[in-house]
């Protein structure tokens, strides 16, 4: 397991490049030490503490070699809440937008084969369900949500 901190320029995100797996969390979620500590060596953890979350998703979805994604947050039907970043229809029509500027990101955007949503209710309901249906077919990877409260909680 890798962790890094969020605490630098964008410019030098450079420690997860090659990871096929990225895990961006909320440091706040409770217990999520406990489970880091299970997070497979593979999978490259990021704690979102400084406002960067939206941008770093952007660059996560153009890298060609991150082929899985994992969001573990705070949810509700339709959202997740990664640190200060609430991920929501608005904002990933922001995403989406932004990535479909750049033609290098939109030939990577596809790369990306699996996005999994660790957080309460996100894929509960029309709304949830409209949200996750919205990231798969805008990325064209399997998207994984929950319609329920996840966790020990």
């Amino acid at each position: 397991m890798s962790v890094v901190s969020l605490r630098r320029p964008i410019e030098e995100w450079s420690e997860w490049v090659g990871f096929g797996e990225i895990l961006l969390y909320d440091p706040g979620v409770k217990d999520v030490e406990v489970l880091l500590s299970g997070l497979d060596s593979h999978c490259y953890a990021i704690p979102l503490t400084d406002g960067a979350a939206k941008l770093l998703i952007e660059s996560l979805l153009s890298t060609a070699s991150v082929r899985v994604i994992h969001l573990l947050g705070h949810g509700t039907p339709g959202t997740i809440r990664l640190g200060d970043f609430t991920l929501d229809t608005d904002s990933w029509a922001s995403i989406h937008e932004a990535l479909e500027t750049n033609a290098k990101a939109v030939d990577t955007f596809k790369a990306i084969k699996t996005i999994n949503f660790w957080s309460c209710d996100t894929g509960h309901g029309e709304i949830g369900m409209k949200f996750l249906q919205d990231i798969a077919n805008t990325t064209g990877a399997t998207v994984n949500g929950s319609d329920q409260k996840v966790g020990a909680a």
